[in-house]
Parts: structure tokens; C-alpha cells; sequence
């Protein structure tokens, strides 16, 4: 499972620290939760037991990762020997370790940001903007309205997604030829949470908050750029859902990110299960722009079960209404 530490080597034997066993029992912990997604659920969910995916039937998860990150270019190929020395770290802890491999991990996260563009400081400069109309302000070399039009872009630049989201957004858009599609506590949004947990991480951290630290990150990257046919492997068992609960939504939402797999997904779907499930989920709508992956989801139900379609139409801001510069390959699986 992506996430399990390797086995140590020859030269270590049995000498882990206590601090190691307990990280790897955390990291089976999120092994097994991954696992627990790709299995099938029950009949009387619409499950099937033989749509149980096992991820270690593609060889070394790990080393699928770091092949694929390697791909990416020179930034991947960084973040993939970050990540090789993170192991290397819990396998023959020293001192501070812990320290080093949430060095690590922060490096490998931001060099695949790197491939997203430069690094910003866009608070930071609007807020040095403000600074500076002021100060002109008060010598009365400049206007009221050049002060307020600085305050108006650092608004701006505290509401928006921030730089290195927008970065990430440019990365998988780059990779994927589409928008990512988002939702809450998202792929993009662990992403980010983890760079700012790292980030965080001051004075003597331990090994087993970094050791997690590590599982985690490793979990996050396989899912944003891990082999595509294993990620849709682990989506395919939401789709033979049936009737999905709040968990399954919730699970779905969790995948969420790179707009390949949610084509996927809904170009898989029979039935009006997910439509009620996501009736009033981000997932579901119509975007602004670019591709609708639901649409051909939606337009297979309008012909299948038109009464579903009509209520949830009708259940809309907009009413009957749907309208929108749809592509088609919104509607291709």
C-alpha cells in the first residue's frame, strides 16, 4: 500500500525505535482506510464482493509514485528523491529525523508547486502596496483613491485561493488539459493542508508526527499523480453504489481534483442513486466554464428515469433551466 514504510535494510535488522512501530502502525491505519474505499459495498447498498480492487496487484505502489513523478520532469524528479530520502529517514533514524523528514516532505510538495509557476509572494507584495500608497499618501504625493486601490488588491489577494493553490489549480490543469474539479477538503485542499502542517513543524519534531507527516503526503500524491488506471481503480467502487450515503459522498468528494477521474466516474454511473446523493453537491453543477462531467450522467437519467431528472430540475435555483458552452468531452467516460 502507498503510505507503508519499506522494510528496513540488512544493516538495520530489528533495531526500529519504538517511535517507528507506532508510525507504522499509524500508516497501516491509513492504508487500510484507503483500502476500505476500494472495497465493494454490501447488496443492500448495490455493492458487489467481486469488485473488491487490490492495489498491491500493481507491484510496489512506491515505486509506481516515484516513476511517476519522475515523468514530470525535473521538479517531479526532485520530488521523488524528497521523498526517497523521507524513507531513507524512518529506516535509519538519527538525530532530529524526525526534523529532516518533514524537511522532506515540505521540499517535495513544493517543487511540484514549482511546476506551477514561480513562487509569489502576492499577500506579502499587496500588502507592501498599501504600505507604500500610504506613506506617498501622507508626503501628498498621492491620492486617496491610489490608497484605497491598494486596500481593493490586498482584499483581493486575501480572498482569493492563495498562491500556492493557484499554483497546484495550474499544475493539474497543465496535466489534465481541463480545470480541476473541486469540491470541499478536496485532493487540492489535503495538498495544501499538508505543505502548511509541514510548514509548521518547529523545534524537535517526532518521528512518529513525521513519520505520518510522510504516509499522509504519500497518500495525497498517489491520488493527484499516481498511475491513472490505479486511481480510477480505487474510484470504481462508488460507482457500483447504488443508493450512496452521506459517506460515500463524502468519500467521493475526498478523490476530487484531478478532472479525469470524475469524468471517469460519472461516465460509469447507471441510475438516479448519485443524482439525489449529489443533488445539491458542487460535483453535480453545471460549472462557469469548461467541460460538465455530469452531462451525459444527466442526460442518459432524462431518458432512463425522466421523473428523477424533472425533480431534481425543479429543485434548482434556476428551475428547468440548464444552460451552458458544454464541450463534449463533458460527457465522454
Amino acid at each position: 500500500m502507498i503510505g507503508l514504510i519499506r522494510a528496513p535494510s540488512a544493516a538495520t535488522g530489528n533495531k526500529l525505535s519504538t517511535h517507528l512501530r507506532i508510525a507504522r502502525i499509524a500508516e497501516g491505519q491509513i492504508a487500510t482506510t484507503w483500502r476500505r474505499i476500494a472495497l465493494g459495498r454490501s447488496l443492500k447498498r448495490g455493492g458487489s464482493s467481486s469488485a473488491i480492487v487490490s492495489w498491491v496487484d500493481h507491484g510496489d505502489p512506491d515505486q509506481l509514485l516515484d516513476d511517476e513523478l519522475r515523468r514530470l520532469g525535473p521538479q517531479g524528479e526532485r520530488a521523488a528523491d524528497m521523498l526517497t530520502a523521507a524513507v531513507e529517514h524512518m529506516e535509519r533514524p538519527r538525530t532530529l529525523a524526525g526534523n529532516q523528514i518533514a524537511y522532506c516532505v515540505r521540499e517535495a510538495l513544493m517543487s511540484l508547486l514549482d511546476m506551477g509557476g514561480k513562487r509569489e509572494r502576492v499577500v506579502g507584495d499587496a500588502a507592501g502596496r498599501v504600505v507604500a500608497a500610504a506613506d506617498e499618501l501622507r508626503r501628498d504625493r498621492a491620492s486617496q483613491e491610489s490608497l484605497l486601490d491598494a486596500v481593493q488588491e490586498l482584499a483581493g489577494a486575501l480572498e482569493g485561493p492563495g498562491p500556492h493553490m493557484t499554483r497546484l489549480q495550474t499544475l493539474i490543469e497543465a496535466l489534465a488539459r481541463h480545470s480541476p474539479v473541486r469540491a470541499e477538503a478536496d485532493l487540492l485542499d489535503v495538498f495544501i493542508d499538508l505543505l502548511r502542517e509541514a510548514n509548521a513543524l518547529h523545534g524537535d519534531v517526532t518521528l512518529e508526527s513525521a513519520s505520518d507527516l510522510y504516509s499522509r503526503t504519500q497518500l495525497t500524491l498517489a491520488r493527484l499523480f499516481g498511475p491513472m488506471s490505479t486511481r480510477l481503480e480505487e474510484i470504481n467502487p462508488l460507482t457500483r453504489i447504488a443508493e450512496p450515503a452521506a459517506e460515500d459522498v463524502a468519500n467521493l468528494a475526498s478523490l476530487a481534483g484531478d478532472p479525469r477521474t470524475l469524468g471517469y466516474f460519472f461516465g460509469r454511473l447507471e441510475g438516479p442513486g448519485w443524482l439525489h446523493a449529489l443533488a445539491d453537491h458542487p460535483l453535480l453543477q453545471p460549472p462557469e466554464g469548461g467541460p460538465w462531467f455530469a452531462y451525459g450522467y444527466i442526460g442518459k437519467l432524462a431518458e432512463s428515469h425522466p421523473e428523477d431528472v424533472r425533480v431534481w430540475l425543479n429543485s434548482r435555483p434556476g428551475g428547468r433551466e440548464l444552460s451552458g458552452p458544454w464541450s463534449a468531452a463533458g460527457h465522454r467516460s
